[in-house]
């Protein structure tokens, strides 16, 4: 199982790190400042528990990653980058990948429903922050992140416990969900 992060800001800035030092293959698409920061110097993450700090293999186009069979994508873009992100995807070959909207809204999941057919919706609490290239911080403790997950538009499978064993031992407290999508409606409302 290897996880590729779309979107390497304060959200996947701070799962590719927890993950990769859970001992978690990950790989990144990132583009810009951020991409050459990681490429060059890996990336860190700073919280009031101390800094820790990642490398991994980390793209402009998903496409350069190789994508496999294997592979659990995290959306962590915003929003208004969803469309274009899930039409690199197909572009570099994403067919049966499960699809795990980590992002701030509800429209994601119905949009990536056009384009694949294993979509997980994921309500996301991590108060965090992109610092600098290079660098994000995560402010909650003891953990950094709360994470309820589950498929789009109900349900649960292996994936979503694949992926909630895995958020755990990374140190981000994860539950699985049948009814995320109210999860993330309910912080709509907060």
């Amino acid at each position: 199982m290897r996880f590729i992060i779309v979107g390497v800001g304060a959200i996947g800035g701070t799962l590719a790190v927890t993950l990769a030092n859970a001992g978690y293959e990950v790989a990144a698409v990132a583009r810009g400042e951020q991409l050459r920061a990681i490429n060059e110097n890996g990336l860190t993450l700073k919280t009031p528990m101390g800094d820790s700090h990642a490398r991994f293999d980390c793209a402009e186009d998903p496409a350069a990653l190789g994508l496999r069979s294997d592979d659990i994508i995290l959306l962590c873009i915003k929003s208004q980058n969803t469309e274009a992100a899930l039409a690199d995807l197909l572009a570099a070959g994403a067919v049966d990948q499960p699809i795990f909207c980590m992002q701030n809204g509800v429209a994601n999941e119905r949009m990536a429903l056009r384009y694949f057919a294993n979509v997980y919706g994921v309500a996301v609490m991590l108060p965090s922050e992109y610092l600098t290239p290079g660098i994000v911080c995560a402010f909650g403790t003891p953990q950094s992140a709360i994470f309820d997950l589950g498929r789009y538009p109900a349900g649960t499978d292996e994936t979503v416990d694949a992926a909630v064993v895995a958020f755990n031992a990374a140190g981000l407290v994860s539950s699985a969900r049948e009814d995320v999508m109210a999860y993330k409606y309910g912080k709509l409302l907060l």
